[in-house]
């Protein structure tokens, strides 16, 4: 799955609609941001039909002694299975018709399981149990989206050949292996050879030199200012804190050229990224060659989960692109208001929903499902089951 952020569906509802810039169609929660969120639900529905195993939710429940309704969890969409126990086995529940509600009503529980209906935000229980039962609901949730979430951000140095070019969207890696992108391009600007230094010299905080280390060029960092030594001792190797007179040193990474860029983690929530532990580089090029985050990173947050999207950080998650088919729903919305041509967009919301339908079955090529179970106990009378 892919997170997609509200402000990145505003921009691609608009692109597509041609409306990029156009002040005709506000980004509101009572145009725009309406279409979007009513795409999405429309979305949420077909993929949740369409494979609706990959979506299931697992909650507890329990019965209330001499009550007919036990309260469902507030994100049901629809239900799929309903279990109470039974001499220490846990059995799917009936449905009663709907045409003999009365009748089941009338009813009193003796020792079997009672049928079940669902109504609005509850489970309807006939009989009504005359004991307390833990059971268990499976259900599909409704449209699940991600809302007050910030990413995890840092500065960080980048190193290498001077003047060499790391590209916007380059990624890197925590030691641990959590990702983060940079967020502008970088120019790795020539640092001063300490070769060049004068003995005895002062050197300020932050203060960037490249040393010639056996034939290999680092790139180091005052960490303390004042004067080297007299004569100087450069620092060498990949260690911090490295004494040259009343000056000190940390390895910043390979090279001769550095330069400081935002970055930020892929995932929303707190990533931990201590000091000095942004070292990987996972976008190749040649002469970057180096990262270095001289400070800890400042922690996101990851959110809650609502169901409609407000704010433009606030996400949903879709697999393989699927969010395509909202953004031409919600693009027809738009080019309706302004009375353009649809035709194209509507194509282009009918392929992706021909390619969701057609995709779903295939996400889970194992043993098929049986259209009836025909070793089910609930074939004739099932003395379970009050009748």
């Amino acid at each position: 799955m892919a997170a997609v952020t509200l402000a990145t569906l505003r921009a691609r509802v608009r692109e597509a609609a041609d409306m990029t810039g156009s002040a005709f169609i506000a980004d509101t929660a009572t145009s725009l941001d309406a279409w979007i969120n009513a795409a999405l639900q429309e979305l949420h529905e077909l993929v949740t039909k369409a494979s609706p195993d990959e979506w299931v939710t697992s909650s507890a429940i329990a019965t209330v002694v001499n009550s007919s309704l036990v309260a469902l969890p507030g994100d049901v969409l629809r239900l799929l299975n309903v279990a109470l126990p039974y001499h220490g086995r846990s059995l799917t529940l009936k449905k009663f018709p709907l045409q003999e509600r009365s009748a089941y009503e009338a009813r009193t529980n003796a020792s079997g399981l009672p049928r079940y209906r669902r109504e609005k935000d509850n489970l309807r229980l006939y009989p009504a149990p005359n004991s307390v039962m833990a059971g268990t609901l499976l259900y599909v949730p409704q449209l699940q989206v991600t809302a007050g979430a910030m990413k995890s951000t840092a500065t960080v140095a980048l190193t290498g050949t001077a003047a060499v070019v790391v590209p916007v969207g380059s990624v890197i890696a925590t030691t641990a292996g959590d990702r983060f992108r940079t967020l502008a391009a970088g120019t790795l600007a020539a640092a001063t050879s300490y070769a060049g230094l004068a003995a005895g010299a002062a050197v300020l905080l932050g203060a960037r030199y490249w040393v010639d280390d056996g034939g290999t060029l680092r790139v180091y960092q005052c960490s303390q200012a004042g004067n080297v030594g007299d004569p100087k001792v450069p620092p060498t190797g990949v260690t911090t804190g490295q004494v040259d007179g009343t000056a000190k040193w940390d390895f910043l990474g390979l090279g001769n050229g550095a330069v400081d860029v935002a970055v930020e983690s892929e995932e929303h929530g707190a990533v931990a990224a201590a000091a000095r532990a942004i070292t990987t580089i996972k976008s190749p090029l040649s002469g970057f060659l180096g990262v270095m985050n001289v400070a800890a990173c400042t922690a996101g947050v990851a959110g809650y989960t609502t169901n409609l999207l407000v704010n433009s950080g606030d996400y949903v998650d879709f697999d393989d692109g699927w969010e395509e088919f909202a953004v031409a729903k919600a693009a027809i919305r738009c080019a309706a208001k302004e009375e353009s041509d649809t035709s194209a967009l509507t194509a282009i919301s009918a392929d992706v929903e021909r390619r969701i339908r057609a995709a779903a079955p295939e996400r889970d090529e194992g043993e098929p499902d049986q259209m009836v179970d025909t070793d089910s106990p609930y074939r004739g009378s099932d003395p379970r089951y009050v009748e």
